[in-house]
């Protein structure tokens, strides 16, 4: 099982991975334009660091990498959740890791109640 201090430190690369795949899945929809803004911010790894509102991936990771960094990991797993697919499958192998250190926590946490 991942420590908190591992899942925190993979989530940077995998938040990467998974804004840039949403962003290229996106494009394919939005016209030249958008594909040209979409194309730019993932050549230069542009992307928020600070929580904002908002349903785009960006956004939506800026929430997960706060709740991250908060030890929330359960809601960072919610917000991803609400990625495009593409953004989604990108970040499988840090979700799938994040739900296994979620569960141990909640199965700990039964086991303790229960010794109480």
């Amino acid at each position: 099982m991942p420590s908190l201090v591992q899942l925190q430190a993979d989530f940077d690369a995998a938040s990467r991975a998974g804004l840039n795949a949403a962003l290229k899945a996106e494009s394919q929809g939005e016209g030249a334009m958008g594909a040209i803004g979409n194309f730019l911010r993932v050549q230069t790894g542009a992307r928020s660091v600070e929580p904002r509102e908002g349903e785009d991936p960006d956004a939506v990771l800026s929430r997960a990498a706060d709740a991250v960094r908060r030890g929330n990991i359960q809601a960072a797993l919610d917000d991803i959740a609400t990625l495009p697919a593409a953004g989604q499958d990108a970040m499988s192998g840090w979700t799938a890791e994040a739900q296994r250190w979620v569960a141990a926590r909640a199965a700990l946490g039964d086991l303790s109640a229960s010794v109480k």
